[in-house]
């Protein structure tokens, strides 16, 4: 667990990349509201104690629905303890129905695709998609590696993550390691894509409860969710290439390269999926950071001195036109 904390960190700045540059294309205004922090104060014992509960229960190896109900339970009993903040009868009463009118949509939606699913499974589609996978794909790290990726995506569609990643798991981590890949770094690599399985259509399961909760439709939730996702795409490839990465609580100067690679490379990522860096772009600007991104793709895998000089002198390039192009137009209107 302690050797995915790089990751995690990791996953969590390429989201936070997608957000910021998002809310900058969007014009999104920085929130101003006053922080009621009594209100804070007085509702956190129940948030604390009904949390830690889920999370005990989850790492003791319980599945999420006893997790769940366990601390829906411990939130509902805590929440008269709040004071003058505590719900009223007609307002839980309100919440348990809206609750219930979301689940019964989103159990509907599962029922709706679970034949998929399943033809995956009774077909035995999956070991066979992993056999052709070995079989057609020439003897190359990086698409095997790719087609590892596509196929765990496919395998994970309508599953729950603990069954996607047996499913991915048992299929291809066994041909990762006859390509020469640490079964950790195998098991880490088909797991990651097999919780990303979740949002990728046409099931995209995460999408259907994410448009059902915003009000959105289904298609423009899952692309949007794809292109917040884009930028964590390339952490499975950089911990392949870079085991370094896998390394914590054992972390030496090494890891610092590869890291700084990706945070670039995510913040690239996330310009040529929202098209914006100091002002909107146009197309021919959002090539240019995507092949930035491109180039440093082929440094973080083949580590060749040549690419790092092109991944520098193609980012300068880049980034000096739009500052010099931004600041003339800026001169223009004044």
């Amino acid at each position: 667990a302690l050797a995915a904390l790089i990751p995690a960190l990791l996953f969590l700045s390429g989201a936070t990349f997608g957000v910021i540059v998002c809310a900058k294309h969007e014009k999104l205004a920085r929130m101003t509201e006053d922080v009621d922090y009594q209100a804070i104060w007085r509702m956190l014992p129940t948030f604390l104690i009904s949390f830690a509960a889920v999370i005990i229960l989850l790492v003791g190896y319980y599945s999420p629905a006893i997790a769940g109900v366990v601390g829906i339970v411990l939130a509902v009993g805590l929440c008269p303890l709040q004071g003058r903040y505590r719900p009223k009868i007609k307002e839980l009463y309100g919440a348990y129905i809206d609750g219930l009118v979301i689940v019964t949509l989103l159990s509907l939606l599962l029922v709706a695709i679970g034949p998929l699913a399943q033809t995956f499974l009774t077909t035995n589609l999956s070991n066979r998609l992993a056999i052709v996978l070995v079989h057609v794909l020439p003897d190359s790290k990086f698409l095997l590696l790719l087609g590892t990726m596509v196929v765990s995506l496919f395998l994970g569609m309508g599953l729950p993550t603990p069954v996607a990643y047996v499913v991915v798991s048992l299929t291809l981590v066994p041909f990762l390691q006859q390509g020469g890949i640490e079964a950790i770094l195998a098991h880490f690599f088909v797991f990651y894509f097999a919780v990303f399985s979740t949002l990728t259509p046409p099931v995209a399961v995460s999408a259907l409860a994410a448009a059902k909760l915003s009000g959105g439709t289904f298609l423009g939730t899952a692309i949007d969710g794809m292109k917040l996702m884009l930028t964590t795409f390339i952490i499975p490839y950089g911990f392949v290439y870079h085991p370094e990465l896998l390394s914590f609580p054992n972390v030496t100067w090494d890891v610092i390269p590869p890291v700084l690679l990706l945070l670039l490379l995510q913040w690239t990522s996330s310009v040529v999926c929202y098209g914006y860096f100091l002002r909107d772009l146009n197309w021919t600007e959002r090539w240019g950071f995507l092949v930035v991104t491109a180039i440093g793709f082929s440094y973080l895998i083949n580590d060749r001195n040549f690419e790092l000089i092109g991944l520098l002198v193609s980012l300068i390039v880049v980034c000096s036109w739009v500052v010099f192009t931004r600041n003339r137009t800026v001169q223009s209107v004044s």
